[in-house]
């Protein structure tokens, strides 16, 4: 079993964290994100990984290391590794509908929306809208994209010049696309 088979030599992180075997190496990165990514770009998985004879992972970690983002670099290297330690990401939210109420013509307003990683490893898309007046991005465009290892709260912006008087509710959505699964929220 190569997840569990022991290392001759242990990967060690700054904060003292040993790692035996590919499972413990990929728990290692997962629970020291930022450390597991510097020692990527650094080329230090490279070396340890070519030390143990895994050239195929010493060239993985190289093909990882130059990918521009080192979050999606580092999980690409997660998603190689012969672990079973580390599941897949898998979305998910706490509602799949947000009533606001009546709203005032003109004026914004905002609430959360929170996104959850039931897996491990990264999870990554982007959340866009199907309407002006629904806006989860910090620019204009309507779309956000999102990278996020446990949690992330993502302000939506409710545009007032957008908003039309009238007695039938106005209805949008925020669809969520990511490599963890796809989801609707009802606006």
């Amino acid at each position: 079993d190569l997840a569990t088979q022991a290392f001759t030599t242990p990967f060690v992180f700054g904060n003292g964290t040993r790692c035996g075997n590919f499972d413990e190496l990929a728990l290692g990165c997962q629970q020291n994100w930022s450390a597991a990514a510097a020692a990527l770009r650094e080329g230090l998985f490279e070396k340890f990984l070519g030390g143990l004879g895994r050239i195929d992972l010493a060239y993985a970690a190289r093909e990882a290391a130059a990918f521009p983002d080192a979050d999606r670099g580092l999980d690409q290297l997660l998603a190689r590794m012969p672990a079973r330690a580390v599941a897949a990401p898998k979305l998910s939210l706490d509602c799949a509908e947000v009533k606001l109420g009546p709203l005032p013509v003109g004026r914004d307003h905002q609430f959360d929306l929170v996104l959850r990683n039931e897996g491990l490893r990264l999870l990554y898309g982007a959340v866009a809208s199907n309407c002006k007046w629904l806006n989860p991005a910090d620019q204009g465009n309507g779309q956000k994209l999102i990278k996020l290892t446990t949690t992330e709260t993502i302000p939506v912006r409710i545009r007032g010049d957008q908003l039309r008087a009238g007695g039938k509710p106005m209805a949008g959505q925020l669809h969520i696309d990511s490599n963890g699964g796809s989801a609707v929220v009802n606006v």
